[in-house]
């Protein structure tokens, strides 16, 4: 009787399928990264001088700032070339929205594959040369004086098409096909901060190269 030849066992790195993708934000993305409060005091009195509002009334909104824990700026990561986002913010939306999506895709745990099964390259994902400006909204909150409203700033960026790719380790449910359709959800909940109000939301494409 013939031996039966043993199969050789792929290797685990040869076994990982990457595709390529390109996101079209449709709408500005805001920076999610917290920055010094003094950035954040020096933007409200900058901007405030600019539009000349007196030195002397800009007192009661410093000292708003100060009281409160929950006022803050974000902003994006910089280097000498630009602003960027890391792979881990790009990660997020997809373990965000694969939460949310689970059962509408039929795949129990999905947030914990994604997690666990699905990996974004490159690190830094350049956006350009530097921000567009800023976005605003109030908060309410509580200090020691009682329920203020706050101020909360993002730097913001626009007009941008990024490029990544997608490294799939091998699994049963966790698919390329579930992975584009939780991008599908990108055109309703976005990147980054503030994405409840539409910021940050993209349509995606296959990419060729990045």
């Amino acid at each position: 009787m013939a031996k039966k030849e043993k199969t050789e066992r792929k290797k685990f790195l040869d076994q990982i399928e990457v595709r390529k993708y390109e996101l079209d934000f449709q709408t500005p993305i805001l920076g999610m990264s917290p920055l010094d409060k003094d950035i954040f005091r020096r933007y409200i009195m900058e901007r405030a001088l600019k539009n000349g509002v007196p030195q002397e009334d800009l007192d009661d909104e410093l000292d708003m700032i100060e009281d409160s824990k929950e006022t803050k700026m974000t902003g994006f990561y910089k280097d000498v070339d630009g602003v960027y986002l890391l792979s881990h913010q790009i990660r997020g939306f997809f373990k965000n929205s694969g939460n949310v999506l689970k059962k509408v895709v039929d795949v129990q745990a999905l947030k914990s594959k994604i997690e666990n099964f699905m990996f974004i390259f490159p690190r830094h994902i350049w956006l350009k040369e530097k921000i567009d400006g800023y976005v605003e909204r109030p908060l309410q909150v509580d200090t020691p004086k009682g329920k203020r409203t706050a101020l909360a700033c993002s730097e913001m960026v626009k007009d941008i098409k990024i490029k990544i790719e997608i490294h799939l380790i091998p699994h049963d449910e966790l698919t390329f096909d579930i992975l584009e359709e939780v991008m599908d959800y990108g055109r309703y909940e976005g990147i980054s901060q503030w994405r409840g109000a539409g910021y940050g939301s993209f349509l995606w494409k296959r990419a060729e190269s990045i």
